[in-house]
């Protein structure tokens, strides 16, 4: 595979170096680096906007709320997330109410309002409060990463394959 001549010996050394930078950890050549780099892009490239899509259909623009978690790295085990701090997208993806465990609650007018108004099938009607029974947990956040996850993982595949080439070259 290498000439056995002075130019065969430097491009032995330059593939060990190689090699070596495959293997540490915090450079920026390594696989460890690149499968972070690559699971972050994919997550903002592919799954965070399929994700605010999905959710829209249930939660309206509060879809927007939907962001990237802090992702983490303990030895080999990558792990990335998408979170909402927004109470309507979360209890539509795990549910609320009785369907999330918690039992129906009661909402009450806010702010200067006495009364809560609904259009009735008679006209408005005004109540002091009502009880909610809560929503059933769509999922929908959940279900994006899953679907989504065989892409990315060969997105990753295909990254680290580049990255152990250029580091043999």
């Amino acid at each position: 595979m290498f000439d056995t001549g002075v130019t065969g010996q430097v491009q032995l050394e330059l593939l060990e170096e190689g090699i070596e930078d495959l293997e540490d950890r915090r450079g920026s050549n390594s696989i460890q680096s690149t499968v972070s780099r690559q699971l972050s892009a994919s997550l903002l490239e592919t799954v965070l906007p399929s994700a605010q899509e999905r959710a829209r259909k249930y939660v309206g623009e509060h879809a927007s709320s939907i962001k990237p978690a802090r992702s983490a790295r303990e030895g080999n085990r990558h792990a990335v997330a998408l979170k909402s701090d927004d109470p309507v997208v979360s209890s539509h993806e795990f549910g609320s109410g009785v369907h999330g465990g918690a039992g129906a609650y009661r909402i009450d007018p806010g702010g200067d309002d006495e009364a809560l108004t609904f259009d009735g099938a008679d006209g408005p009607v005004a109540v002091s409060y009502v009880v909610h029974p809560g929503v059933e947990g769509k999922r929908f956040l959940a279900r994006e990463m899953d679907d989504l996850g065989g892409d990315v993982l060969g997105e990753i595949a295909d990254e680290v394959g580049d990255t152990i080439g250029d580091a043999i070259e």
